[in-house]
C-alpha cells in the first residue's frame, strides 16, 4: 500500500479543508514530518489509520476527539484517502459520528459515522462494515496488523520488539497463514483428552461389572473382594470365580426342583380332601336357607295377589282422567299466547322509552364535546414552541453529561499519573542504591586484584638469583625483590568479585531500562492530560472542582426545565388527540340519534297493534289467570300419573315374589338330589398338614429363586465383562497413539522443549525476520548488536520459542531484549519492523508494504545513531518505498530534505506546507 493523496477537513487540529499531495514528495523518498508540538502531525498518520480502518492510529485517542473544535459550525468532518496497492488506484472517504446545525427548526443534530470505498473498476461500496472489510482484504493488514507493520504509532514501537510468544504466534498466524497448525493442535488435544475419558470409562465399567457379581457364599465372597482391593481389577480370576460358582448354583437348582415336586403332590391331594368337605358343608347350609325363605314368601304373596286384583279394577278411570287433560290443555294455550304478547308488548314500550332516553343523552354529549374542543385549542395555542425548547434543554444537558465524563477520564489520568511519578520516583531511589554497591563492589575488585598481582610478584621474586636476568625486567640485580604476604586473595576470590561487578552492573541496566520506560510513559500522559485540560478549556488541575460544580447545577437546572417543558409537550399531545377523538365521537352519535328516531317511529306502530289483539284474546279464556288454569291441569294430570303408577306397580310386586319362590323351589330340588354327608376329623387332618407343606414349599421356591437370579446374573455379567475387556484394550491403544501424536503437536513431550507444532512452523519465518532485521541493525549500531531467537523453550512455560535475545558483540553477551536502552530499542525496534515488512513482502502471497510510518523515537538516539538509521531508512528498497517520520530531532530536519511542515496559528488551528 502506497499514498498518494489525503485530504482532511475538521479533523484534528485541521479547521478548513487541507490537503497532502504525496506526489509532491517524490517517488521512494524518505520524508519528514515537522513541526510544533500539538500542532498536529500525528493526526495525518490518525487520518489514514482512520480512513482505511474507521480507527485513529493511537489507542489513547477515539472517535469523539476527531472533529476539529475550531472549526466552524457548518463545516464537514471527513477524510479523503487515495492510495495505490498492486499497481490499482483505490479512494476511501470516511466522517466519523459529530453533532452539526440541524438544516431545518434550527438547533443541532447528529451525523451518523459514514464510509465510502470507490474500487478501481468505479464500484462503490458504502457500509462501514463493508469497507472495513474490502479494506483487509485489499491490503491484506488489519488495524492492529498495520500499526505494528507499517505504521508505528506514538508509543507503540516496543510492542513489537518486546512480545512475547503468544503474541508474536497471534501476529504471525493472521499474516502467515499458520491457524491450521493451530487447528491441528486443538483437534489432537481434544482427541486425545476423549481418548483417555473412553478409556478411563471403560476401566470404571469393568469395576462397576466385577463388583455386580453376585456370591454363592460368605467364602467367595471374601475371595471376590479380595480380587476387587487392589488397583487394577483381575479380570480373568474374576471370570474364573463367577463360572464356578455357577456351577454349583446349577447343583442345588436341581435338588430343589426334586423337592418342591415332591410338596406340591402332597398338597394337591390335601385339597381335595378339603375342598370335598367344603362343598358338602356348603350345600346343607344352602338347602336350610332356601326351606326357611320359602315359609317366609308365602303369607308375603297371599297379600299381593288381592292387591294386584284391586289395582285392575281401577284401569277405566285413566282413560276419563285423560279427556279432561285434554280440555285443560287447549285453555292453556290460550293462556300461553296471551302472555307472550304481552311480554312483547312490555319490551316494545321499555324499548320506546329507552330510545327516547338515549337522544337525550346524545344531545347533552354533543354539548359537552363542543365545550372540550374549544379548551383543547387553547391549549394547543399556548404550547406551540415546546418541542424546540425541548430538544435545546436536552442538548444542553448531552453537553454537559460529556463534560462531566471528560472530568472523569482527566481525573482518572490524572491518578495514574500520581502513581507513575511514585513508582519513577522508586526507580531512580533504586538506581542510586544499585550505582553505590556497583561502586563498592568495583573498588573492592581493583584492591583484590592489585593485591593478588603483587603476591604473583612475591613468588616469582623467591626465585631471583644475582647475576641472573629478572624475567619480568631482565635486570641482573635485584635490591629490592617483592615479599609473599599472608591473607591476600587468590584467583577464586578475584572471580567471585568478578562475577559479583558483573551481575550488580546488569541489574543497574535493568533498572535504567524501567526509568527510561517509564519516563517516556509519564510524558506521553502528560501530553495527554494537557490536551484534555485544553478541550475542558482550564489551564490546570486546580480548576477542576470549580468546572465540576458549575456543570453540575448546570445539569440540575435544565433537568427541571427539561421536565417542565415534557409536560406541556404532553399536555399538548393529549388535547390534539382528544380533539380529534371528540370530532370521531360526534359523527357516530349524530348517526346513532338517526337510527333511534327511526326505531321510534317503527315501535309506535307495533305497540299499537298488539294493544288491540291482547284485547280480543282475553275475551276467549275460562279461568280468572294462567296460574289458575295451570294449577287445574296440573292436579289432574298428577291424580292420573299416581292411578297409573299404582296399578302397575301392585302388578310387578305379585310376579316377582311368584317368580324368587319359584327359583328357590327349583335350585332346593337339585340340591336334595347330591350328596350332602360331611367327615369333620379327616378335614381337620388334611387341613393342617397342607399348612406345614405349604410352609416348606414357600421356603424350598424363594431359595430356588435366589439362586436362579444369582446364575442369570452372573452369567450376564460375564458376557458383558469379557465385552469391556476388549473394549478396554482397544481404547487403552487408541489412547496410546494418539497421546503421543498429541504431546509431540502442543509442545508438551516430558524433557523435550515446549514448543508448540504451530510454533514450530513459525520460528522459520521468525528466523527470516531476524536475518532481514539484523542487516540493518548491524549497520544502524556500527556492528554492535544482532537480534537472537532464543534457542531452546522454556520448560516451565509451553507459550515459548519466539523469545529475542539480542547480541552484544562489544561484550560478546548475549542477554535479553529487554535490557536495551531507549535508544537501542528503538532502533531493533525499527529494524525488526522492516525485516516483518520484507519478509511479509517476500513469503506472504497478496500483501505488499510499499510504506512506512514512524512516530517519534529519534529523540532517544544520539547524533551518529540518528546518522545510521537515517542512512538505513534511505536505503530501503533501492528508492522504491515511502518512509514518513514524524521527529523534533533537528539533527533530521538537515539530513531529510523532503517534509511535511505542520504550524499551527495563535487561534490553535493547523495548517500544512510540503517542502521538497
Amino acid at each position: 500500500m502506497k499514498p498518494l493523496y489525503l485530504e482532511m477537513c475538521a479533523f484534528g487540529p485541521f479547521a478548513e479543508k487541507t490537503v497532502i499531495d504525496f506526489a509532491d514528495l517524490g517517488e521512494g523518498s524518505l520524508y519528514l514530518i515537522t513541526g510544533d508540538t500539538g500542532a498536529g502531525k500525528t493526526t495525518i498518520f490518525d487520518a489514514i489509520t482512520f480512513a482505511l480502518y474507521g480507527k485513529p492510529s493511537g489507542d489513547n485517542r477515539d472517535d469523539s476527539m476527531l472533529r476539529c473544535k475550531y472549526a466552524s459550525a457548518d463545516s464537514p468532518t471527513y477524510v479523503e484517502f487515495i492510495f495505490c496497492c498492486k499497481g490499482k488506484e483505490y479512494k476511501v472517504r470516511r466522517n466519523p459520528a459529530y453533532e452539526r446545525p440541524a438544516k431545518r427548526g434550527g438547533g443541532v443534530t447528529k451525523e451518523g459515522a459514514n464510509a465510502e470505498l470507490i474500487l478501481p473498476d468505479g464500484m462503490v461500496i458504502t457500509k462501514s462494515a463493508d469497507v472495513n472489510e474490502r479494506i483487509i482484504d485489499i491490503i491484506r493488514l488489519d488495524r492492529q496488523q498495520f500499526s505494528r507493520i507499517a505504521m508505528i504509532a506514538q508509543g507503540d514501537f516496543l510492542k513489537l520488539l518486546l512480545a512475547g510468544t503468544k503474541d508474536r504466534k497471534d501476529i504471525f498466524r493472521n499474516i502467515f497463514k499458520t491457524d491450521n497448525y493451530n487447528t491441528l493442535q486443538d483437534v489432537l488435544r481434544t482427541r486425545e483428552l476423549g481418548a483417555y475419558r473412553e478409556y478411563k470409562d471403560s476401566v470404571g465399567k469393568m469395576g462397576v461389572l466385577c463388583e455386580q457379581i453376585s456370591a454363592d457364599s460368605e467364602e467367595s465372597a471374601a475371595e471376590l473382594e479380595q480380587l476387587l482391593s487392589g488397583e487394577t481389577v483381575a479380570t480373568d480370576k474374576v471370570v474364573e470365580l463367577a463360572e464356578s460358582m455357577i456351577e454349583r448354583d446349577n447343583e442345588k437348582s436341581k435338588n430343589l426342583a426334586i423337592e418342591r415336586k415332591n410338596l406340591t403332590k402332597s398338597i394337591t391331594d390335601a385339597d381335595v380332601v378339603i375342598n370335598h368337605y367344603k362343598e358338602n358343608k356348603q350345600r346343607l347350609e344352602t338347602m336350610a336357607l332356601y326351606e326357611k325363605n320359602l315359609a317366609d314368601k308365602e303369607p308375603v304373596l297371599q297379600k299381593l295377589r288381592i292387591e294386584k286384583e284391586n289395582a285392575l279394577q281401577q284401569r277405566p278411570n285413566i282413560e276419563i282422567m285423560a279427556v279432561e287433560l285434554a280440555k285443560l290443555s287447549e285453555n292453556l294455550d290460550l293462556y300461553s299466547r296471551y302472555d307472550e304478547m304481552s311480554k312483547v308488548l312490555d319490551e316494545k314500550t321499555e324499548r320506546h322509552k329507552n330510545c327516547n332516553d338515549e337522544i337525550k343523552r346524545i344531545d347533552n354529549g354533543l354539548r359537552l364535546i363542543a365545550v372540550q374542543t374549544e379548551e383543547n385549542n387553547a391549549i394547543i395555542e399556548g404550547s406551540a414552541n415546546v418541542e424546540v425548547n425541548i430538544h435545546k434543554a436536552e442538548q444542553t444537558i448531552e453537553q454537559c453529561k460529556k463534560t462531566e465524563a471528560d472530568i472523569s477520564a482527566l481525573e482518572e489520568k490524572n491518578d495514574h499519573m500520581v502513581k507513575l511519578r511514585n513508582i519513577l520516583e522508586t526507580l531512580e531511589t533504586d538506581y542510586r542504591q544499585a550505582v553505590d554497591i556497583h561502586k563498592d563492589i568495583s573498588n573492592d575488585l581493583g584492591d583484590a586484584k592489585r593485591r593478588f598481582f603483587d603476591e604473583q610478584a612475591g613468588f616469582m621474586a623467591q626465585d631471583l638469583t644475582d647475576g641472573e636476568p629478572c624475567p619480568v625486567c631482565g635486570a641482573l640485580t635485584h635490591p629490592n625483590p617483592a615479599v609473599v604476604n599472608n591473607n591476600v586473595p587468590d584467583r577464586s576470590d578475584v572471580e567471585k568479585l568478578e562475577a559479583m561487578e558483573k551481575e550488580q552492573l546488569s541489574v543497574c541496566a535493568d533498572i535504567s531500562a524501567h526509568i527510561s520506560a517509564q519516563r517516556a510513559e509519564i510524558s506521553a500522559l502528560d501530553a495527554v492530560i494537557a490536551d484534555m485540560l485544553t478541550d475542558l478549556g482550564i489551564s490546570s488541575m486546580d480548576e477542576v472542582e470549580g468546572l465540576k460544580d458549575s456543570n453540575k447545577l448546570n445539569i440540575s437546572v435544565y433537568a427541571r426545565v427539561l421536565s417542565s417543558l415534557k409536560g406541556q409537550l404532553r399536555d399538548r399531545n393529549s388535547a390534539i388527540e382528544q380533539n380529534k377523538d371528540a370530532s370521531e365521537r360526534a359523527e357516530t352519535i349524530k348517526a346513532d340519534k338517526e337510527k333511534y328516531l327511526v326505531e321510534i317511529a317503527s315501535l309506535t306502530a307495533e305497540i299499537k297493534s298488539l294493544t288491540e289483539r291482547i284485547a280480543d284474546l282475553s275475551k276467549s279464556v275460562t279461568y280468572d289467570s294462567m296460574e289458575e288454569a295451570e294449577t287445574a291441569f296440573r292436579t289432574k294430570e298428577s291424580e292420573k300419573k299416581n292411578l297409573e303408577e299404582y296399578i302397575d306397580k301392585s302388578i310387578a310386586d305379585c310376579d316377582e315374589v311368584e317368580s324368587e319362590m319359584k327359583e328357590i323351589q327349583t335350585a332346593l330340588d337339585v340340591l336334595k338330589q347330591q350328596e350332602n354327608t360331611v367327615d369333620e376329623a379327616k378335614y381337620a387332618e388334611a387341613l393342617a398338614a397342607k399348612t406345614q407343606w405349604e410352609e416348606s414349599l414357600e421356603i424350598l421356591t424363594k431359595a430356588d429363586k435366589d439362586i436362579s437370579a444369582r446364575i442369570i446374573n452372573n452369567k450376564s455379567l460375564i458376557d458383558r465383562i469379557l465385552d469391556v475387556k476388549e473394549v478396554i484394550q482397544h481404547k487403552e491403544k487408541d489412547y496410546i497413539f494418539v497421546s503421543s501424536l498429541s504431546k509431540v503437536a502442543n509442545g508438551s513431550v516430558s524433557g523435550k522443549a515446549k514448543i508448540m507444532l504451530e510454533t514450530y512452523v513459525q520460528m522459520t519465518y521468525f528466523d527470516r525476520i531476524i536475518d532481514k532485521a539484523n542487516y540493518r541493525l548491524l549497520k544502524m549500531t556500527g556492528g554492535q548488536y544482532e537480534l537472537k531467537r532464543r534457542e531452546g523453550g522454556d520448560k516451565h512455560n509451553i507459550q515459548s520459542g519466539l523469545e529475542l535475545d539480542v547480541i552484544d558483540h562489544h561484550s560478546a553477551t548475549c542477554r535479553d531484549v529487554k535490557t536495551l536502552s531507549g535508544g537501542e530499542s528503538f532502533k531493533a525496534s525499527l529494524c525488526l519492523a522492516l525485516g516483518l515488512s520484507d519478509e511479509i513482502s517476500a513469503s506472504s502471497g497478496g500483501i505488499q508494504i510499499d510504506s512506512m510510518f514512524i512516530d517519534e523515537g529519534f529523540g532517544s538516539l544520539d547524533e551518529e545513531s540518528v546518522r545510521m538509521a537515517v542512512d538505513v531508512l534511505c536505503s530501503l528498497g533501492d528508492g522504491t518505498k515511502q518512509i514518513g517520520v514524524i521527529s523534533h530531532v533537528g539533527q533530521l530536519r538537515e539530513r531529510i530534505s523532503r517534509q511535511i511542515s505542520v504550524t499551527k496559528d495563535r487561534f490553535g488551528a493547523s495548517t500544512i506546507r510540503i517542502i521538497s
